[in-house]
């Protein structure tokens, strides 16, 4: 997904002609709509990934590797979603882009996988 944000960044530069190293320079005037949101999608998964790796993989350590999988596969479906929809957001406010019926779920799987991990251990080790 990171990867297809990247590549999404790229193809919008190179549409509206615009070099990577000068879009740090320009004010948000000179940017084309199509270059913002394709880099905020790009932005928004980085952000998002430290705390989907660390969940998932305790979850799978610690509780159960087939349901961390799953879970994470769903994230990862859902933050695809999330991606393409930003990206074709041009034109639109925020909250008409439709990006809660992704954010929510995905914020829901990292709670369950973090939450589920702190129980399971407290559990071993106090019980």
């Amino acid at each position: 997904s990171s990867f297809v944000d990247v590549m999404a960044g790229g193809k919008e530069r190179r549409a509206h002609q615009k070099e990577p190293g000068l879009l740090p320079r320009a004010t948000p005037a000179d940017v084309p709509e199509d270059i913002i949101l394709a880099q905020r999608a790009q932005m928004n998964q980085v952000e998002q990934m430290p705390g989907f790796f660390i969940g998932m993989w305790t979850f799978s350590l610690f509780v159960d590797a087939r349901i961390g999988a799953g879970l994470g596969l769903l994230w990862v479906v859902l933050r695809a979603l999330y991606a393409s929809t930003y990206r074709n957001g041009a034109g639109k406010k925020f909250l008409q882009m439709g990006l809660l019926k992704y954010t929510i779920p995905c914020y829901l799987i990292l709670n369950f996988l973090c939450a589920g991990t702190i129980v399971t251990i407290a559990m071993k080790l106090f019980m």
